[in-house]
């Protein structure tokens, strides 16, 4: 597959999830540049093939991380730990976290 493409690529990712982690909101670099970390729990439940009567769960987070306007918006939300929010945007895996930029939605 040795394709070629004009306009390169891009990838995006959605998350609903539940907020169990709040960083402060801090300024960072010599610009001062807006930051905030938080983290987001998703939770899978499926029935295992070799016990169909019990569901088991499996449960993933996903570290966060905003700068700039994005920061300014998530802090502008308030939120707070157990909160339901959505994460849009590009997922950083090249860490040993993944890490997810981009649009913040507080649900509830």
């Amino acid at each position: 597959m040795n394709q070629s493409y004009k306009y390169g690529t891009f990838q995006k990712s959605i998350v609903f999830g539940i907020v169990t982690k709040v960083g402060e909101f801090k300024t960072i670099g010599q610009d001062h540049t807006p930051h905030i970390d938080f983290t987001v729990k998703t939770v899978e439940y499926y029935k295992p093939k070799n016990d169909p009567n019990s569901l088991k769960e499996f449960t993933k987070w996903h570290q966060c991380r905003a700068f700039g306007k994005m920061a300014e918006h998530v802090d502008s939300h308030n939120l707070e730990l157990g909160d339901l929010v959505r994460v849009e945007g590009p997922f950083d895996y090249s860490r040993a976290t993944d890490t997810c930029v981009g649009c913040v939605s507080k649900l509830l």
